[in-house]
């Protein structure tokens, strides 16, 4: 009978262990499931940044492209003003005046001096008629 118990509590034994092991199996797979699952997120997080980093960058160029591009409309009214003849000034004066009201502010960091060449074109243009 002694041995009976002896072999029962083994018994017992073996099953609480086997019932650790398994808890401990389980806890071990629930921290792999959260570690990659934090991953992913981490991952999709940062794909995400990058596709908005990517998004503002080509944003920002566009605008840049654009600026230049208003830019060199507007030289183009001011050297148009330049060669005027007496004939046409009051014309490429207006002109010149319509295109800084429209699309200066399109220009970005080079308003001002868009400006100052402006005043200058019609500066010049003006003294060339007189």
């Amino acid at each position: 009978q002694m041995q009976q118990q002896q072999m029962q509590m083994q018994q017992q034994q073996l099953m609480q262990q086997r019932m650790q092991m398994e808890e401990q199996r389980r806890k071990v797979e629930e921290a792999n499931r959260m570690r990659m699952a934090e991953q992913r997120r981490m991952q999709e997080e940062m794909q995400r940044k990058m596709f908005e980093d990517q998004r503002l960058k080509m944003e920002a160029m566009r605008k840049q492209q654009m600026e230049v591009q208003t830019a060199a409309t507007i030289r183009k009214a001011f050297w148009r003003l330049k060669s005027a003849l007496p004939e046409n000034f009051e014309d490429l004066k207006q002109e010149m005046a319509k295109m800084l009201a429209e699309q200066l502010e399109n220009c970005g960091d080079q308003q001002e001096t868009l400006r100052a060449e402006g005043d200058k074109a019609l500066e010049d243009a003006t003294a060339k008629i007189e």
